[in-house]
């Protein structure tokens, strides 16, 4: 599973693509509503949130991996440069002097080091957040609150996280989870299974991303532990023939992601019982 997008090598920049995790947790949000008509609007509601949840939402996140990679204090250590702000007149330790120097150090503060580091990264973030809180207006309320505490939390992330490969593991929990809900309220009402099923595809999202970054076998415990919530949730809705698909499915993901540990890395098909799985929940809410 991949979340850093493609870099651009003359430009730097990111070039996003889809990414399948988020669009099969939004398609198992749809489905999981049970209210999908194939009529025009209801499509044209799926599109937008799908661009909302995948597209813009990893334009954002990736700026915020790269914003996190970004050492300011360092780069801003010494730095020195001819001050291009003079305030005529000012006596050497007035107030007007300090102001002068002030402003200087500010001016080459930002255009040697903050906005060639950060400052393209900060504004596109600032720009997708724009764009995906206009796009969700138009789609009602509910589904613009989901998008402004999807962004809330990812802030609230970016100052958490020590590290950015632990920001990008929970990254990939609150796209994944978001994706969920949005397909899910772009056609009905959320209920609370809806929900509780969103975030358990976000901590298979977190376990899976942590196990492709080279992680521990806590993340393969942790994405044990998803599979089998899965298992009890259709057990105890009382559909086992269904729990016994999930049941086979992960053990299927457990032997294609085996050779992760014994240093032969995984197939890159690894996901795909992942993704049944979640389809197979998302079908049997609309029978509970």
């Amino acid at each position: 599973m991949k979340y850093e997008g493609t870099r651009s090598k003359a430009t730097g920049g990111v070039a996003l693509v889809p990414l399948m995790d988020v669009s099969v947790a939004l398609i198992c949000g749809v489905v999981a509503s049970d209210r999908l008509v194939w009529s025009g609007i209801q499509l044209l509601r799926v599109w937008i949130v799908w661009l909302i949840a995948d597209i813009i939402f990893g334009l954002i996140f990736a700026q915020w991996r790269i914003l996190k990679g970004i050492d300011l204090q360092e780069a801003l250590e010494g730095i020195e440069g001819d001050s291009p702000v003079l305030f005529p007149y000012a006596v050497s330790g007035s107030p007007g002097a300090r102001l002068a120097r002030a402003t200087d150090e500010i001016v080459l503060q930002w255009g040697d080091v903050v906005w060639p580091l950060a400052g393209r990264a900060a504004l596109t973030a600032i720009l997708g957040a724009a764009l995906a809180l206009a796009m969700a207006t138009f789609l009602g309320r509910k589904i613009l609150a989901i998008v402004a505490l999807g962004l809330m939390f990812g802030v609230i992330l970016i100052v958490v996280c020590g590290e950015r490969e632990t920001l990008s593991r929970w990254l990939c929990l609150l796209q994944v989870s978001v994706a969920w809900l949005l397909g899910a309220r772009a056609l009905g009402p959320l209920a609370m299974p809806t929900v509780g099923l969103a975030l358990l595809m976000g901590l298979g999202a977190y376990a899976r991303e942590g196990l492709d970054t080279g992680g521990q076998r806590g993340f393969f415990g942790l994405l044990w532990i998803t599979n089998w919530s899965f298992i009890l949730i259709l057990l105890v809705s009382q559909q086992p023939a269904l729990a016994m698909a999930i049941v086979i499915a992960s053990l299927a993901e457990a032997m294609s992601r085996g050779g992760q540990f014994l240093g032969t890395g995984s197939s890159p098909l690894c996901n795909a019982p992942w993704f049944a799985s979640a389809l197979t929940v998302a079908l049997a809410v609309t029978r509970w």
